[in-house]
């Protein structure tokens, strides 16, 4: 009689498990599911559109006039504000179909790099202007097999013109760092 007591009991609590406890149970953890994947898409948000914007406000500032290659510091009084804003970006780069190029990057000392490219009249002669934090400047010319136009930020932008594109993972050329790229 026990046994058969005790099967009963055990059969209820299967069948209220299965029956009332299960799906309250899934219920929950979808629930947590879709709460957590909304602060995730929140967090990501946040680190993604700003970088977006900027780089559609940056796209305006040079749209049909980017900087001559001799000077630079209209490039870094535009770009340098904007680097320093998004602290998850390490550098700016644009790109022209004529072989142009200009680069600024920002060093976790507080040190800035620009390297200028111009295929057409240098060639592989780039020219890169070091900023201490302490103010001295050292510019230098350095021979670069780099075509601005090869790069993936380059192809991505000009795959859909017009719209941010994200690159996969991939070395940055200049460091060698991994990393991603959006550009436009």
């Amino acid at each position: 009689m026990g046994t058969l007591v005790a099967g009963a009991v055990a059969l209820v609590g299967i069948v209220f498990f299965e029956f009332g406890m299960e799906p309250l149970v899934r219920r929950i953890a979808e629930s947590q599911l879709a709460e957590a994947a909304t602060r995730v898409k929140a967090d990501l948000d946040g680190v993604f559109q700003p970088t977006e914007h900027a780089l559609r406000m940056g796209r305006q500032w040079i749209h049909g006039a980017p900087p001559s290659p001799g000077a630079i510091e209209a490039f870094n009084i535009v770009f340098m504000p904007v680097l320093e804003a998004l602290p998850e970006a390490s550098s700016i780069n644009v790109g022209a179909s004529t072989g142009e190029g200009w680069m600024l990057m920002q060093h976790a000392d507080g040190g800035w790099r620009n390297c200028i490219t111009d295929l057409n009249r240098w060639g592989r002669r780039h020219v890169f202007i070091d900023r201490e934090p302490n103010g001295s400047v050292r510019r230098h010319r350095e021979n670069v097999d780099y075509d601005p136009r090869l790069r993936a930020w380059y192809t991505s932008a000009m795959a859909l013109p017009g719209k941010v594109q994200w690159t996969p993972p991939y070395a940055f050329f200049i460091t060698g760092d991994p990393g991603i790229t959006a550009s436009i």
